[in-house]
């Protein structure tokens, strides 16, 4: 689709309008795959991308109309992103969190934020609000985090918002580092961006000391509540496996998420070089947005297979 994008915005509306309704009876097939979370999970952000939000065909009230192709394909977008909304997996919740730090998703990334929240609300009573809740909230409007995943979610937050600066805003750094710029001018750089972006919500450290004299790059933390640590690559110094298994696997779970008290964990590559790509081993060379991809999936499952209730995700700042 990358060589030819025209022709994967066709295919992928193809799809969507094949797939939209009941309209074609004749292939209807009894709870289809792609309605479970974890396809979901992959289909969003492709429908994102080739189904664009800012092309979308918009009809005047009233006005009498045949819907062609890509009005299928936008309704189904909706109607699948809202599906992903209603699931009661319990991994709609990750996904939608992950889904709100996709660039493609920017203008439907507090819709995505705020979907996990409504939710948690209809599954548990929820910890009345005090007075200081609502002095805050009406200060910075935003509830103080009150539990490690809520803290985490004001992480995943602040740094999709630190990406779309770096990558698309007014004062965008691409093009300013050169790839053998050390990985402690990025460590430096994002924790004074997050520090800047706290708001009195929680506090950054760099280089804090945990189990084994270990120094994870950028910790995260608010007194009381919990801890997200921070673990910042430069991609083009690494090969596939490196990142994987040492910098992910080895440093970031296996060293700095040991103690008990820390069970959220970033991995963040940053991107330097256009064209860059990766190879995993016995496949296909992949780009940054698949080694982003690839590396999150092996975040989840190395999660699943610790069964600490652990929450591992893959973040990435593209500045070539």
């Amino acid at each position: 689709m990358a060589a030819d994008p025209a022709g994967g915005d066709a295919l992928v509306i193809a799809i969507a309008d094949i797939l939209h309704g009941d309209r074609y009876e004749h292939i209807a097939v009894p709870d289809p795959d792609f309605r479970r979370v974890a396809a979901l999970r992959r289909f969003l952000p492709i429908l994102h991308r080739h189904v664009r939000l800012d092309e979308d065909q918009n009809h005047p009230s009233g006005e009498v109309y045949s819907p062609n192709a890509r009005d299928h394909a936008q309704e189904f977008r909706s109607a699948t992103i809202q599906r992903l909304a209603d699931a009661q997996d319990p991994e709609a919740y990750d996904a939608m969190i992950q889904l709100a730090a996709d660039p493609c998703f920017k203008r439907s990334r507090e819709w995505l934020r705020a979907k996990p929240f409504e939710r948690a609300k209809k599954d548990a009573e929820p910890r009345a609000w005090k007075g200081r809740d609502i002095a805050d909230y009406v200060d910075r409007f935003e509830r103080l985090p009150q539990t490690p995943d809520e803290l985490f979610a004001v992480v995943q937050g602040r740094l999709a918002d630190i990406r779309e600066n770096a990558e698309q805003g007014d004062f965008s750094l691409k093009g300013m580092f050169k790839e053998d710029t050390a990985e402690e001018v990025f460590q430096k750089l994002l924790a004074e961006r997050l520090d800047g972006a706290s708001r009195g919500v929680y506090q950054v450290a760099r280089e804090v000391e945990v189990a084994d004299h270990k120094l994870p790059d950028i910790r995260v933390l608010r007194a009381g509540v919990g801890i997200v640590t921070i673990e910042v690559k430069i991609a083009g110094k690494w090969s596939y496996n490196e990142l994987r298994q040492d910098a992910l696997e080895t440093q970031l779970v296996g060293q700095y998420m040991r103690i008990r008290e820390s069970r959220h964990g970033i991995l963040l590559p940053v991107n330097l070089t256009a064209g860059r790509t990766w190879r995993p081993t016995g496949e296909p060379a992949i780009d940054f947005r698949g080694l982003l991809q690839r590396l999150g999936d092996e975040a989840s499952e190395l999660a699943r297979q610790r069964a600490r209730d652990e929450r591992i995700e893959v973040i990435g700042i593209d500045l070539s």
